[in-house]
């Protein structure tokens, strides 16, 4: 895909969310294939997978919201790692369906994460 010609995030735009939700069921391969659609949602990132042998087995939330924002037409943050999302966009109190969300892991100072699409709470 070429990602020349992207657009600035806008927050109510849920366009990213149908790609998301189109790919459900995707999921890592035991072994030493690849699930290759997962190979794929990195390179709408500089994260360089010649770094890893199970390629499909690094943490691709980041990767995979990357790839479905540039599909949509938007610039996304271009790195692999979830809390590269907390400053993309705009910060809601409350999220309408579709804003991306970060969550933070080990206190939040640790610089893990996880980011995804918000679709409701239970």
């Amino acid at each position: 895909m070429n990602y020349s010609n992207l657009k600035e995030p806008e927050t109510n735009d849920p366009s990213w969310l149908k790609i998301a939700l189109e790919e459900i069921g995707q999921k890592e391969i035991k072994g030493e294939r690849d699930n290759l659609r997962i190979v794929e949602y990195f390179k709408a990132t500089t994260y360089d997978l010649s770094l890893t042998t199970d390629k499909d087995n690094v943490p691709w939330c980041s990767g995979f919201a990357n790839w479905c924002v540039k599909k949509a037409g938007y610039a996304g943050t271009n790195l692999a790692n979830a809390r590269s999302w907390e400053n993309w966009g705009s910060k809601t109190k409350l999220p309408t369906i579709g804003c991306i969300v970060v969550f933070h892991r080990k206190g939040k100072d640790s610089g893990f994460g996880h980011v995804g699409f918000y679709m409701g709470e239970t």
